[in-house]
């Protein structure tokens, strides 16, 4: 803004003007250059001539950008000469002599300046401002420009103690109710219109929290706190202390830290942060409030759920090109949709509940999400894990069983598992186009196969299954075989013949050792005898393989001589053996235990323990 003044000058003292600018400007590179761009006119105007008054000139400035000083001198000229011949006055000569330091006498320069200092407008930063209704604090405007002499003018005395501080030109402002406050701040000595500032002094009336509202275990969401005034308004807080929040919860299962001042970039604050901790699965509630008693102001219950980490099963899968295969998932949050992906399609697919289908060989990654919704409707990814899974051609089969040793009338699951990488039943008997499987026993009479689902009702034949169930009938050694046919298109084509694998393995069917009662002939694992009375051990495998006998321990002795040169273990007064299972009681009354061990083909061993009582 260019600003004009105009300086009176009276014509008896100074006749000629000239101007002189002490304010120095940079142009764009930054260099000094001096300023004389002033509008300076000199009007003369001369009285009628029967007055005798002084001459006055008018001097009209223009006030340029960025100009802050200048100064203004003028002297005498031949305007008082012209003058005094006008009024037929004879002056001394010289005019106004003084003597100089020669001692001559001189007329002097007469001569007088005034500093024009040049400012803008008055201005008020910031010219809009919300406060907290809080006595306690002190808010500042910075006043620029104008004169420093000021009026102030306020909307209402009694929303805040208005107050202009002169040394360091600013605008004190202390609330003291709620309400709006208009600010007119007058320049006491420019013609400028008056800086004006808007003040609402903002009461809190609501707490509303933002936040996902679960967590999982081990890691944190952040939630956004926001404080609304009487009017509905945003409001801003000096400093995060500003209005004591407080955080209730109730239980252990999160923890809650406010997040640093110094994450925020800089005051005012319209919102305050917090980080929730996932520390325990369970639900806690949160509730955050400032005040107290009944003038408190609460927010809203927000309800967290803690979650187990989201668990994509298996972690590392093998599968099959045409094998269709149901990847699982555990943990996660409670009713959250989970979405699956994988990094290449062309090696395998998969759906929206987890079937994954092999396309090609190769490897690949999925991906499983737990996912929702937060308040804003936005999409979130609660937790998230990830699997690896290769895909390649079958190359054999071979059947897997729990043991090869087989306890007469015991029944085993046996299963078909693929070659490579041991591929399981699961795997290869999930197959689009499933592979067939036949199932034969060398000796059905030792041995027979029966289907997993047999009793249940449902009719399936068991040479197409991937696993069946194997009864041991008698004793001895049986040869159980496998032959898997596959479909073509697994091995990316046949010739004529449809390609099919076997599989062997031999599984021995053994009598479990027993001890047999000579009166009952019941298998029974207890022996009562008279003192000084013998008897011979006798089970079911005494003509199979190789027995021994061994006392382990008695209730008088464990350490007797031996009496008898037959006997293997040491003779207590209570009870020994010999070799040949010829047991013998003492003369005295207690119990002992002894070990009789079965060695037959195959290094196959059994092993019997029997308590022996004497009464």
């Amino acid at each position: 803004m260019v600003a004009f003044c105009e300086l009176r000058v009276a014509t008896d003292k100074l006749s000629n003007f000239s101007l002189r600018d002490d304010d120095t400007t940079s142009d764009r590179n930054g260099c000094a250059r001096q300023t004389d761009e002033f509008n300076f006119h000199l009007n003369k105007r001369r009285p009628p001539p029967t007055v005798n008054v002084n001459e006055v000139a008018y001097i009209t400035i223009a006030a340029l950008p960025h100009r802050t000083r200048s100064l203004i001198m003028g002297h005498t000229h031949d305007l008082i000469v012209e003058m005094f011949d006008r009024f037929r006055i004879t002056p001394e000569y010289p005019a106004f002599p003084i003597e100089n330091d020669r001692g001559t006498l001189v007329t002097p320069v007469i001569e007088s300046s005034v500093d024009i200092f040049l400012v803008n407008d008055t201005t008020i930063y910031p010219k809009r401002l919300k406060i907290l209704n809080d006595p306690n604090s002190k808010y500042y405007l910075q006043v620029s420009q104008g004169s420093g002499y000021y009026e102030l003018v306020l909307s209402n005395h009694d929303v805040a103690d208005v107050r202009y501080v002169e040394p360091t030109r600013t605008i004190s402002i202390v609330p003291r109710t709620s309400g709006m406050l208009h600010i007119a701040l007058v320049d006491q000595c420019l013609a400028s219109e008056p800086a004006e500032v808007e003040i609402e002094v903002q009461q809190l009336a609501s707490l509303e929290v933002e936040c996902i509202n679960k967590v999982e275990i081990g890691t944190f969401v952040m939630a956004k706190l926001q404080m609304y005034d009487t009017n509905g308004a945003l409001m801003m807080l000096p400093v995060l202390e500003a209005l004591d929040i407080k955080v209730e919860t109730e239980n252990g299962y999160i923890q809650i830290e406010r997040v640093d001042a110094k994450e925020y970039g800089g005051a005012p604050y319209d919102k305050i942060l917090y980080l929730i901790h996932g520390l325990e699965e369970g639900e806690a509630q949160i509730v955050f409030s400032s005040g107290v008693g009944d003038k408190a102001i609460r927010s809203d219950v927000l309800v967290v759920q803690v979650f187990s980490p989201l668990q994509l099963l298996p972690k590392n899968l093998t599968t099959l090109v045409g094998t269709i295969y149901q990847l699982s998932t555990v943990g996660g949050p409670n009713n959250a949709e989970i979405e699956f992906s994988t990094d290449d399609e062309s090696v395998l697919t998969i759906d929206g509940s987890g079937v994954i289908e092999g396309k090609a060989t190769g490897h690949t990654t999925i991906y499983a999400k737990a996912v929702g919704e937060d308040a804003r409707g936005k999409k979130v990814v609660f937790s998230q894990d990830k699997a690896e899974v290769r895909v390649i051609l079958l190359e054999g089969v071979k059947i897997v069983v729990p043991t090869t040793r087989v306890k007469l009338g015991a029944v085993i699951p046996v299963w078909a598992f693929g070659i490579p990488d041991h591929l399981t039943p699961l795997v290869i008997g999930s197959m689009r186009s499933p592979l067939v499987f036949s199932w034969v026993t060398s000796d059905s009479n030792l041995m027979s196969l029966h289907e997993m689902y047999e009793g249940t009702g449902i009719n399936v034949r068991y040479q197409n299954e991937v696993t069946l169930r194997a009864r041991a009938n008698k004793p001895g050694v049986v040869t159980l075989q496998l032959t898997a046919s596959t479909p073509c298109n697994v091995l990316g084509g046949c010739r004529g013949i449809m390609p099919s694998f076997s599989a062997s393995i031999k599984i021995e069917i053994f009598e479990e050792l027993r001890l047999m009662n000579d009166e009952m002939n019941q298998p029974s694992l207890t022996l009562i005898m008279a003192p000084n009375s013998s008897m011979k051990i006798k089970t079911n495998r005494d003509k199979q393989g190789m027995m021994t006998y061994k006392v382990l321990t008695d209730t008088q002795s464990t350490s007797a001589e031996v009496e008898d040169s037959n006997a293997l273990s040491s003779v207590s007064n209570i009870i020994s053996v010999d070799r040949y299972g010829n047991l013998k009681s003492g003369d005295q009354y207690g119990h002992g235990i002894i070990q009789v061990t079965n060695v037959e083909t195959y290094s196959s061993k059994q092993t019997l323990t029997i308590a022996v009582y004497v009464s």
